[in-house]
């Protein structure tokens, strides 16, 4: 059982991304565009009820490094930044659309590290 209830997106609302191809750096340049400050999306499978739920990512451009893409959890807390190509290879991974070798390795040494704040007593 997760120790956090997921609250709202930090860039509501929701942008899903109901396809069965992997999402592509023209994907991630178009929702950017349309979504300047940030964007929420859930990657789901077109199959399923309406309701379902999916796997999110949070991200915007960085303000520390032109050109790529801060990461956020569902508190608007930073995650890691990735350049444009590198989220894309992330989000398909996560998402098991696509196997990578080197985004295994970034999660099992880093990333699923970070844990959540302790709840409050």
């Amino acid at each position: 059982m997760p120790r956090n209830v997921i609250g709202d997106p930090p860039f509501p609302p929701i942008v899903l991304f109901d396809e069965s191809r992997d999402f592509t750096v023209n994907d991630l340049e178009r929702i950017s565009r349309e979504r300047p400050d940030g964007v929420s999306i859930c990657v789901r499978y077109p199959e399923g009820r309406e309701n379902r739920g999916g796997y999110f990512f949070h991200f915007a451009l960085s303000q520390e490094r032109v050109g790529e893409f801060q990461v956020f959890d569902f508190e608007r807390r930073p995650v890691k930044i990735f350049p444009a190509a590198s989220l894309v290879e992330f989000i398909n991974h996560c998402t098991g659309r696509r196997f990578d070798e080197r985004v295994f390795v970034l999660c099992q040494t880093e990333l699923n590290f970070l844990k959540d704040d302790e709840p409050n007593a």
